[in-house]
């Protein structure tokens, strides 16, 4: 870097570290990986020493003909018939790192999983839960999200790939109090006192609230108002009994499952696709051809009636709930405290729609990890408290990881959920706390 910049982000960055072969995962299969021009330039000279070594180039990588393509997207990794990048070595490591070094990593390879924005002359950096060690680290400890300085991740003369860039920060009413919105709503999130639920109902009350503004002029006073009114210990019991006032929705949960289900154009990438088969049978499912949904190359069909597929996890939430109610509000606590670090108001239309967009993935989130049936044998087990508790976290991680890498790295896919949500008419916060009944 040719400037000086400051860098702050969720805590667990500082501890986070990619553990290479002991992963019980890769991040180099099943993706489409850009490579940008000069990485290619790098790479295409690195391999050039022996016919052998042209020829694992070519094999390994494609360029991007498309004449609109930028220069970050010059060419693509190939994947092997198994899927993997073909400079993934049997011992789960890169080849391209073991034999050259990290210099010539791709941006793409040497970000992942860090998701970078740049916000004035700030770097904000947080992590994408589809890596599962970064789930671990952001997920399971408290405090994992506190917001400190990462100064010292910064690497000189290192490019960066900013997934989010706001050159002034003035701009807009979204961008112009933002700190401040995402300070209030962290501490909004860890309300003590009162039920994850709850808190996110405050959050989601902050950010109709935001929304009314828009961009009139003299708008620094509202805020101060919408400020201080969810900073009192009152106004947040009078929401929470609104809250609590509230009843489950039928229509609404199922709705969100069945777009997850039918939707075609997600199937190809859906990495949780037997993740959603296991919900749905335990949940009651059968083998009626009423959805049908694509798991690796078989057709599989799975069905179940509305009303006694939200009864079953209705019943099983208030189970774990009970037993597991702390570390699982821990857990999606932090998921939901690394959504709004990573992805600031300003990536969605208002804040309402940013809102919304955390409710929908956090609905279908708790959906699979507390429908699953590892889930009901966590219930079942006499296990000893520590034992359970590792087994949760397992499990968390592994569905979490799962979900991010076949939803939030499918921003079709999201669009696809929330333009089906926009269509129903779930737009408003009477609508979008039903959400949070899941």
């Amino acid at each position: 870097m040719s400037e000086s910049l400051a860098c702050v982000g969720p805590r667990y960055m500082l501890e986070f570290q990619c553990i290479g072969a002991a992963c019980e995962d890769t991040c180099c299969r099943g993706w489409i990986i850009s490579i940008d021009q000069k990485t290619h330039k790098r790479m295409k000279k690195a391999m050039d020493g022996s016919k052998a070594a042209r020829a694992r180039f070519r094999e390994a990588i494609q360029r991007n003909r498309d004449p609109q393509a930028k220069a970050a997207e010059y060419a693509f990794l190939k994947l092997n018939a198994a899927g993997r990048c073909h400079f993934l070595r049997e011992d789960g490591l890169c080849g391209v790192h073991a034999e050259h070094g990290e210099s010539l990593l791709s941006l793409t390879c040497k970000t992942y999983p860090r998701r970078l924005t740049r916000f004035g002359n700030r770097v904000e950096m947080s992590a994408s839960l589809s890596c599962p060690e970064a789930a671990r680290r952001c997920l399971l400890s408290p405090g994992a999200n506190e917001l400190v300085s990462l100064e010292s991740l910064l690497v000189a003369g290192r490019e960066m790939v900013f997934a989010n860039h706001i050159p002034n920060p003035n701009a807009s009413t979204a961008t112009r109090y933002r700190d401040v919105v995402r300070e209030l709503s962290l501490a909004l999130l860890d309300s003590a006192g009162f039920p994850l639920e709850s808190r996110l109902f405050f959050v989601c009350f902050l950010a109709h609230r935001m929304a009314a503004l828009g961009d009139a002029p003299g708008d620094a006073q509202r805020v101060i108002e919408i400020v201080e009114l969810l900073s009192g210990r009152e106004s947040l019991q009078t929401l929470h009994e609104q809250f609590q006032a509230i009843s489950p929705s039928v229509e609404l949960p199922l709705s969100i499952v069945q777009t997850l289900l039918l939707n075609r154009e997600a199937e190809r990438e859906l990495w949780v696709a037997d993740v959603i088969v296991e919900v749905w049978r335990s949940l009651g499912g059968s083998d009626e051809p009423s959805a049908r949904l694509r798991v690796s190359q078989d057709q599989g069909t799975i069905s179940v009636d509305g009303s006694s597929l939200l009864k079953a996890y209705l019943q099983r939430k208030n189970r774990a709930t009970e037993r597991f109610g702390e570390q699982l509000e821990l857990i999606l606590g932090n998921y939901c405290k690394n959504y709004w670090i990573g992805e600031g108001p300003e990536t969605a239309p208002d804040p309402l729609s940013h809102f919304r967009r955390l409710s929908v993935r956090l609905g279908v989130l708790k959906f699979l990890l507390l429908g699953h049936p590892r889930m009901l044998e966590l219930l079942e087990s006499d296990a000893s408290p520590d034992s359970l508790s590792t087994a949760l976290s397992e499990h968390a991680v592994r569905i979490v990881t799962r979900f991010c890498r076949s939803i939030e790295h499918n921003e079709g896919f999201l669009e696809h959920i929330e333009q089906n949500l926009i269509e129903q008419g779930f737009t408003d916060m009477a609508h979008l706390s039903l959400m949070l009944k899941l």
